[in-house]
């Protein structure tokens, strides 16, 4: 019977490697999770200067029964490097889909997995770099613990989003 809770990571550089898992989810509504900053950059929160969300994580804040789903946000300065998988649904009774925000001031390599659906309305997907590139990417990149995972590689210079995977968030209705 409750609303999931609230859950910030933050710090310089924040990851989530292996089969990590946020879940803030609640029965009438999902939580919030903040990985790296605030929507946009903006808020009191330290904003991390790199994020990376490894192809095993998940971060679940949905609305289990009844109500919509929560609020994730994935915030880097300068590079956010997202290949994991986001769950933001309404419940399962009833409810709209959640907001979820992977973006960067400067390099955002967006290959994960977003659900934002919903009984009612489905969610939103805010993907916020400086300059993009939509493209067929390969999304199973592997991603493990280390300075290195903190910096794009010299293939992904530019911002970068999987066209797959804004297709099946546009096809779920996100």
């Amino acid at each position: 019977g409750e609303v999931g809770g609230s859950v910030k990571v933050l710090g310089d550089k924040v990851g989530l490697f292996d089969s990590a898992r946020i879940d803030a989810s609640g029965d009438v509504g999902g939580g919030e999770v903040l990985l790296g900053g605030n929507y946009l950059g903006r808020g009191p929160e330290q904003n991390a200067t790199a994020t990376v969300l490894g192809s095993a994580t998940n971060v679940v804040a949905d609305a289990l029964t009844n109500g919509d789903g929560g609020r994730v946000i994935v915030w880097s300065d300068n590079y956010t490097g997202f290949y994991g998988n986001i769950s933001v649904r309404g419940g399962a009774l009833a409810g709209d889909g959640g907001f979820v925000e992977t973006s960067s001031k400067v390099n955002l390599q967006a290959l994960g997995s977003v659900d934002a659906t919903g009984l009612g309305s489905g969610g939103t997907w805010l993907l916020d770099p400086t300059d993009v590139t939509i493209a067929g990417a390969t999304a199973n990149m592997t991603v493990g613990a280390g300075s290195s995972s903190f910096t794009p590689d010299g293939s992904a210079l530019t911002a970068t989003i999987d066209v797959a995977a804004i297709v099946t968030a546009l096809e779920a209705g996100t």
